[in-house]
């Protein structure tokens, strides 16, 4: 049996071990750090280790009126019946669930919200099964206009309680704990809970930009741009007086925008990283930054 290193498991210079078998969904073994790496050098990475990932359009879901899945999206998770949410549309009054394994319809319902606890009358999940959530909107749109398709799996229950066992050591509430406890749930492809996770912090009154960041790179990296796009933009200002902080929020609010093809604006915020990280002695970023903005010109070229 192996061990397995949970990601944000580390309290007080401690490091939690556990063993485990490798999951069918998780890498064997993973280095740890607390904080999350930059989206510029890790969405790829996430999403490649994630056994629910999907060859993506880098644009991700920025159809305003597509009720795209929120959560989960490309995630395991820990119940049996998870909550699920997806986009609100403007102007929808009703929406059609469908959960699938495959081609099989598993259950149907009708709802007029944007989430839905999972039904009390329909079967559990079962582990090891990737499920597909599709939803479909009174006015003819559906999820399934994504260019790829999006689905989640659930913990075995050894994998499972090997969770709850880690997260037993978080019984601290403050919010240093609690944003180790999201870096547990991402170094287990518990995505949607992380982001449950952060968005109570910020429900909570949360001005931590690194509570923003972490929200945003999480939505990036599952390609719901226009999510991260809004979480980076309220991060800056809270960053004012943290230029590595900035200097990495500006980068990759400047990197969401390119996959949203907004070139105007891609260009004006990665030139804001590059004077950053020129103020911060950061050479090799500088460089890394003016080649894309290099890229981008000869794209408008």
């Amino acid at each position: 049996m192996n061990d397995r290193f949970i990601q944000g498991a580390g309290i007080a210079g401690l490091l939690l071990v556990i063993p485990t078998a490798t999951s069918p969904g998780i890498s064997a073994v993973r280095e740890l750090n607390p904080v999350s790496p930059p989206i510029e050098s890790t969405a790829e990475y996430l999403i490649a280790q994630c056994r629910t990932a999907r060859t993506a359009n880098p644009r991700g879901p920025e159809d305003a009126l597509i009720p795209y899945i929120i959560e989960p999206r490309n995630s395991a998770v820990l119940s049996d019946r998870p909550n699920l949410r997806w986009n609100k549309v403007l102007g929808v009054t009703q929406y059609t669930v469908t959960l699938k394994n495959g081609d099989t319809i598993l259950w149907t319902k009708q709802v007029e919200t944007d989430a839905i606890a999972y039904p009390s009358d329909a079967p559990a999940l079962q582990p090891g099964i990737n499920y597909t959530l599709e939803v479909k909107t009174n006015t003819d749109r559906s999820s399934t206009e994504e260019d790829i398709q999006t689905t989640f799996y659930r913990l075995s229950d050894p994998e499972a309680d090997r969770i709850r066992q880690a997260e037993s050591l978080f019984n601290n509430t403050s919010e240093s704990t609690t944003l180790l406890k999201t870096d547990l749930y991402i170094g287990s492809e518990l995505y949607a809970a992380a982001i449950d996770t952060l968005e109570s912090l910020i429900e909570q009154g949360s001005q931590n930009p690194i509570v923003y960041r972490k929200l945003a790179d999480l939505y990036a990296q599952a390609n719901v741009n226009l999510r991260a796009e809004s979480y980076y933009q309220q991060a800056i200002p809270l960053a004012s007086g943290n230029l590595p902080e900035q200097a990495r929020l500006q980068a990759s609010l400047g990197e969401v925008y390119i996959r949203l093809e907004l070139r105007p604006q891609a260009i004006e915020w990665l030139t804001q990283a590059k004077e950053s990280y020129q103020t911060l002695g950061n050479q090799a970023k500088v460089e890394e930054l003016q080649q894309k903005l290099t890229d981008l010109s000869t794209q408008a070229g």
